[in-house]
């Protein structure tokens, strides 16, 4: 849930149906004064959803590639909602390991274990910080970062480990208590993955997300 002050306006997940909803704070609450604001025509995995200091409504989803491959998407209720980021699959900027070594039994880096699980936007320095879950292994790092200015529109920011990568370091002996050549031994053998989680990103002004709703004054 999200809620802008300056049009007394909360954002709000409806996962069920895959559509961001308003409600207008000011009108009585019930059905007939909330309204959509985007409808996605496709199942989401997960959303997340926030109001920055300018005035964007921000959120994201997930979904499986194969749907990011399908073509522009014509389901939206509001014109007005911008597509910014999108990803296949998570890539980093200068990983401390080789992408393909492994920190005990588990690889250390498997891009499609890789969930964005929240994110918030740092406006002064224009840095999107991403939480990401490693609830799953392959995740190099549980906070990442990437400056908004570095990438145009629709692109596919890299990632880098913030603070730094030293910050969230994992080591063979945080899983079993082992030495690294102890566990090199007992290697996990992760189970052939059938999907690839993708991710996106969009943005709306806020007064452009009501407008024509009732949720607008």
């Amino acid at each position: 849930m999200a809620v802008d002050y300056t049009h007394s306006v909360i954002f709000y997940m409806q996962y069920q149906s895959n559509r961001v909803r308003c409600w207008n704070m000011r009108k009585p609450f019930d059905q007939d004064n909330m309204d959509v604001v985007y409808q996605s025509p496709t199942t989401l995995y997960g959303m997340q959803i926030f109001v920055d200091s300018e005035g964007f409504l921000w959120f994201n989803k997930c979904h499986i590639a194969i749907i990011l491959l399908s073509g522009t998407y014509s389901a939206y209720y509001n014109s007005y909602v911008e597509e910014v980021f999108k990803w296949k699959r998570v890539q980093f900027e200068n990983l401390p390991k080789p992408a393909n070594s492994w920190v005990g039994p588990y690889k250390y880096y498997a891009p499609e274990n890789i969930d964005i699980m929240g994110m918030a936007y740092h406006r002064s320095t224009g840095i999107m910080l991403l939480a990401l879950g490693r609830l799953r292994p392959g995740t190099p790092t549980t906070v990442a970062a990437f400056c908004t200015s570095d990438y145009i529109t629709g692109s596919s920011p890299k990632f880098w480990s913030f603070p730094d990568w030293k910050t969230n370091e994992l080591r063979a002996s945080d899983f079993d208590g082992s030495s690294e050549d102890e566990s090199r031994k007992q290697r996990h053998k992760p189970s052939p993955s059938k999907h690839q989680i993708g991710h996106e990103f969009f943005k709306v002004k806020v007064r452009d997300a009501i407008r024509g709703t009732v949720c607008e004054d």
